[in-house]
């Protein structure tokens, strides 16, 4: 984990990630215009209707300051494929 970022922050984002997978939103833009608009997405995430959703770019910023690589996240795999996770065990 990052220092200095608040545990909720974290939760947030990867609670935002899980719906970028699950729904197949193309980017991160279009992942906040979603939460922005759909009160079963704020609901996920764990915002009231009167909050404000986080912009895309510092959304970009937080996934790629964990995961050191746009791609990559918070679990770390980026775009690897089965064979390749294959390649590293044996």
């Amino acid at each position: 984990m990052v220092i200095g970022m608040n545990e909720e922050i974290w939760r947030e984002l990867l609670r935002e990630q899980q719906l970028q997978m699950l729904y197949s939103v193309r980017s991160e833009r279009l992942l906040m215009q979603e939460i922005d608009y759909s009160m079963l997405f704020r609901w996920f995430v764990g915002l009231n209707l009167d909050e404000g959703v986080r912009d895309a770019t510092s959304f970009t910023r937080i996934v790629m300051t964990a995961g050191g690589r746009r791609g990559e996240g918070i679990s770390g795999e980026g775009g690897r494929t089965g064979a390749d996770r294959r390649a590293d065990v044996g």
